[in-house]
């Protein structure tokens, strides 16, 4: 790949305006949920498979499920996304709101956000 290729391509990485917003991982077996919150939910996603896959996700509770259910007892879900206008602005208090709110309504859910 050439130089100017690159650089195109990462102007584009960049500029680009992932989703946010609160995901949920769901057990099909017991139903219980895990929220979080995240700048860019795909990534999000790959992240807690790939945590879980390893072995290493920091929720004991979510880790002891997916060890005797396997990535295919659980369900991945947008619950909610952000709109945004500046992809540079921080916009943690937002997600952490919007978190709170999913929270009252499912007081049963987990939060796995820090």
């Amino acid at each position: 790949m050439d130089r100017t290729k690159k650089k195109e391509l990462l102007m584009q990485w960049k500029a680009r305006h992932p989703e946010m917003g609160v995901i949920c991982i769901q057990c099909k077996a017991t139903g219980e949920i895990f929220a979080d919150i995240s700048r860019d939910l795909q990534r999000a996603f790959n992240s807690h498979r790939f945590q879980l896959s390893a072995a290493l996700h920091s929720s004991r509770r979510l880790q002891e499920l997916w060890n005797e259910y396997g990535e295919d007892g659980f369900e991945y879900i947008v619950e909610d996304t952000l709109k945004y206008e500046n992809p540079d602005e921080d916009q943690t208090a937002k997600l952490t709101a919007m978190l709170d709110s999913f929270m009252l309504k499912h007081p049963q859910a987990v939060k796995l956000s820090r």
